[in-house]
Formats: C-alpha cells, sequence, structure tokens
C-alpha cells in the first residue's frame, strides 16, 4: 500500500512540474508559436481589445485574475481555459 501512494505521489509531482503549455500569437511578441505558462501565468487566454479603429488580439499565458479584470464589455473581451493548447 506504501508503494502504490508513494507511487501516485511521484507522478502527481511530475505532473505538476510541466507547466501550462499556450499558443502565443496576435499582438503579442512571441519567440515561438507556443508557450510554456510559468509563475502566476495560470491559464491560456484571449484577449481582445476594441478600442480604435481595429480591434486587436492576442494570446498566451496570463493570470486567470488578469483575464477577469480585462473582460469589460463593450471594450475588450477575455477568455480562459486551463488545459493544453486550449486557447487556438
Amino acid at each position: 500500500m506504501k508503494v502504490v501512494i508513494l507511487a501516485l505521489l511521484a507522478l502527481l509531482v511530475v505532473s505538476q512540474s510541466e507547466g501550462l503549455k499556450c499558443y502565443c500569437g496576435g499582438d503579442r511578441q512571441c519567440s515561438a508559436p507556443t508557450e510554456i505558462c510559468r509563475g502566476s501565468a495560470n491559464v491560456c487566454g484571449n484577449l481582445i481589445i476594441y478600442v480604435g479603429s481595429r480591434p486587436t488580439h492576442s494570446r498566451g499565458c496570463m493570470s486567470s485574475m488578469d483575464c477577469s479584470i480585462l473582460n469589460k464589455p463593450g471594450i475588450s473581451s477575455c477568455r480562459s481555459c486551463g488545459f493544453d493548447l486550449c486557447n487556438k
């Protein structure tokens, strides 16, 4: 029983050490088409800002709190998701 518990804990640690993978792009400067989230950037996000003559779009890693703050109807729209490459 102890071996099973230790194996499950080891699996959990390994799976938690891999960061969330998100698409990165739009008006956001990215070195690659995808990125690995680190730190407080805990979700993949899609952000559209409707200010100006043309809406701007960006996607990539962000914090869920920032996405909630940036979701302002008529001004900006932010959608977030929490699994790999979910922000296409």
